[in-house]
This record gives C-alpha cells, structure tokens and sequence, in this order.
C-alpha cells in the first residue's frame, strides 16, 4: 500500500488496574535492565533496536499504530472473530 513503511515493534504491557506506582517501578526497572551493556548487546544481536523511555511515550506509539493501519484494516474488511 503506498505511503505505508511495515516495522515490527514491541513493547511491555500491564493490565489498566494497576497502579501508577507500580506502573512507574516496572518501567524503571525495564528501562534499566535494556541499558545495560550486555542486554543491548543481545537485543542487538537479535535484531532489536532498544528504546526505552517513559509509559506515555510507548502509549504514544501503540496510539500512531492504531491512527495508521485503521484505514488498512478497514479497507481490507478485517474482521476480529
């Protein structure tokens, strides 16, 4: 489909009950944990480019995901069974 560019991406998720602490601690810890020397270097090593960063920004993300492929799987009549 042109205008479209395909990557692949992920990320952790929590369900929505818990709290912002715990939410804020997890993702410390994650952020930390993919800083480290030889934790980048085996995502690296694994075709993964590490991000981190806060909540919002991957929330930001997971957002332009949805905004962008709607269309497409609109389009396509996708349906969730």
């Amino acid at each position: 489909m042109p205008g479209y560019e395909v990557t692949s991406w992920n990320g952790m998720l929590a369900a929505g009950r818990h709290s912002a602490d715990i939410i804020a601690r997890l993702n410390t810890e994650f952020n930390k944990i993919i800083s480290t020397p030889a934790m980048k270097q085996k995502m690296l090593d694994n075709g993964y480019e590490p991000m981190g960063g806060p909540p919002e920004k991957f929330g930001a993300k997971i957002h332009s995901e949805i905004l962008k492929w709607a269309p497409v799987v609109k389009a396509a009549g996708v349906r969730v069974d």
